[in-house]
């Protein structure tokens, strides 16, 4: 199998996951990770059908080392064995490899650390204080992905009818994974929305802004996710945070936060519901509960109590 018919697998491949409803984003991840790889299947004078255990071995050796010259954590190399493993998966269905190749194809065990960018409670507020003070689009989208757990993404590709104030929900259209979900706002924010969307108005050539209006602008040119980033960063510096943090610590906060709350019947399968996740375990990584609240809600859930045996 030549170099040419190496990279024509590749092809089929990503157009494969493209029709399935993957992400840009996503996608150009997946085509940098097998483009590194299909690069060193060349310089070992290999080829994906005839690629054995010794070969696998030697490419996650090849990981430590880093392929552009820089070693990789082991998080990142968890990427490249599950990009690895899905295109196999689509090798094996055209029958192009045996399905051994997955049983070589092992993650890299993981050592366990406590996530640094998730804000406090004062952070948290010191952020919604000086995103209120700014005022406009940026303070919205804080809102949105701090209170709601929205994505950067998500949050750029709002329009005016995803929003019902009313009913107080947002529709996400084509969310990660190509499906629709439900989202909620807390009473101020739905207050804070009404009344961006009465000062958009009040600004537009259109008084009554168009359903598919871009809900997030700044003087009628639409925000971007690049945008977003930008925003969060300087909105977090302003408010005296110290932390390297992102949109996505926005919404690992909300995660958290909603896990750490107490309040009965919320759990890891709800707040994955809310996020949009279609695995617990991407929650369970995602949020971080202290261990004085693991203990809290141990002692407080376990069915033992009921029974009265921890009475």
């Amino acid at each position: 199998m030549s170099h040419e018919s190496n990279q024509h697998h590749i092809e089929q491949y990503l157009a494969s996951i493209t029709r399935r409803g993957y992400s840009t984003s996503t996608i150009k991840t997946y085509r940098r990770v097998l483009d590194d790889f299909l690069a060193w299947l060349d310089a070992q004078k290999s080829n994906l059908a005839t690629i054995d255990r010794i070969d696998i071995g030697s490419f996650q050796i090849h990981l430590l080392q880093g392929p552009r010259g820089k070693p990789l954590s082991a998080g990142r190399r968890s990427l490249y064995i599950a990009v690895l493993r899905s295109f196999y998966k689509h090798c094996i269905e055209q029958a192009l490899v045996p399905s051994a190749v997955l049983d070589w194809l092992d993650y890299p065990l993981q050592p366990k650390r406590l996530r640094q960018d998730i804000l406090t409670l004062n952070e948290a507020n010191a952020l919604l204080d000086v995103a209120l003070d700014k005022g406009g689009w940026q303070h919205i989208a804080v809102r949105l992905m701090l209170l709601s757990g929205l994505r950067a993404g998500e949050v750029a590709a709002l329009e005016v009818r995803d929003i019902s104030l009313f009913q107080r929900e947002i529709v996400i259209r084509q969310a990660k994974g190509n499906k629709h979900r439900l989202v909620f706002i807390d009473p101020a924010t739905k207050k804070h929305l009404a009344s961006y969307l009465a000062s958009r108005r009040s600004t537009s050539d259109q008084p009554n802004l168009l359903p598919t209006a871009p809900l997030l602008t700044d003087k009628g040119v639409p925000r971007n996710t690049d945008q977003i980033y930008g925003a969060v960063k300087r909105l977090a510096d302003r408010a005296g945070i110290t932390k390297q943090i992102s949109p996505h610590s926005l919404r690992r906060t909300f995660a958290t936060r909603l896990l750490d709350s107490g309040v009965k019947g919320m759990n890891l399968k709800v707040v994955a519901e809310l996020l949009g996740h279609s695995s617990l375990r991407t929650t369970a990584k995602y949020a971080q509960i202290d261990e004085q609240s693991l203990a809290r809600i141990y002692h407080t859930s376990h069915p033992a109590r009921k029974e009265g045996l921890l009475a």
